[in-house]
């Protein structure tokens, strides 16, 4: 008598997903997104406060006088004017020269200031995030983004937003130059911090504090023997190159014809 055989059953060792860990995983996809969207939340704040009213006062005198750059020839003639007019850095009037050719009202005068303005909430909170953790970070963004002198300085066409967010992002640069020792961090640091000392001269006052932050952290290394060589190697060139670039003479020659040539004019 014949017996039917049972049929082989196949075990496979691939384990189908849990309800559980699935819902741990979308509870930390949620937790993620909500990290990114409360400072992207305050960002938008920043932005909508800075926005709000930019052109309802009228543009006072030294407002005019940066109004004056966006009339100028070329970059040349912007950095002669700097010194010869205002005696300041040439920076943020490059930028006003190069949004000249869309006019010279409010809006426009001021409108780098205000990104500058918005992105400095960025920087700061990024900072403190790196510094004393992500609630800091939020807090510190969320009270730059509302304090009165930082907005007051958005709404006008002058560099003090630029110094804050350049200075601000000196700071981040630097603390991540000395914590991760890479090249990069080294070069973004020695490139930011020659932008801040071309856009005011009290960038010198933070890119001093700044050096001697770093030097006590190499000194100290040196002292435990824990920074490595490449370190050590790239620190030196980057830092005069960061400290000392605009030290040199950066007055260009107007070009003939330009009404900032210091040439006097002919006898008629």
């Amino acid at each position: 008598m014949r017996h039917g055989l049972a049929a082989p059953t196949f075990h496979s060792d691939r384990k189908e997903p849990m309800p559980a860990l699935l819902g741990i995983d979308a509870d930390a996809n949620r937790a993620k997104i909500a990290a990114l969207l409360v400072p992207a939340l305050v960002v938008l704040l920043a932005a909508a406060v800075r926005v709000y009213r930019l052109d309802s006062r009228s543009l006072w005198l030294d407002e005019i006088l940066t109004a004056q750059t966006a009339h100028l020839a070329g970059p040349s003639d912007v950095i002669a004017w700097c010194q010869a007019a205002i005696n300041q850095m040439p920076s943020y009037y490059l930028f006003t020269w190069f949004l000249g050719r869309w006019g010279d009202n409010a809006i426009l005068l001021r409108l780098p200031a205000l990104v500058a303005g918005v992105l400095i909430v960025l920087a700061v909170y990024l900072l403190g995030r790196r510094l004393f953790g992500y609630r800091a970070g939020v807090v510190a963004a969320l009270l730059m983004a509302l304090l009165p002198f930082a907005v007051w300085y958005s709404q006008e066409a002058r560099n003090y937003s630029f110094l804050m967010l350049l200075t601000t992002l000196q700071m981040y640069c630097a603390h991540r130059a000395i914590v991760e020792g890479r090249a990069v961090d080294w070069l973004a640091l020695s490139l930011i911090t020659t932008a801040d000392l071309y856009t005011h001269y009290l960038a010198l006052v933070s890119t001093a504090a700044l050096a001697l932050y770093v030097g006590l952290f190499l000194v100290a290394r040196l002292l435990v023997r824990s920074a490595g060589p490449a370190s050590l190697g790239v620190v030196p060139p980057l830092v005069l190159h960061g400290s000392g670039a605009p030290l040199p003479p950066w007055r260009p020659w107007p070009r003939p014809g330009s009404p900032l040539a210091c040439a006097p004019s002919p006898p008629p």
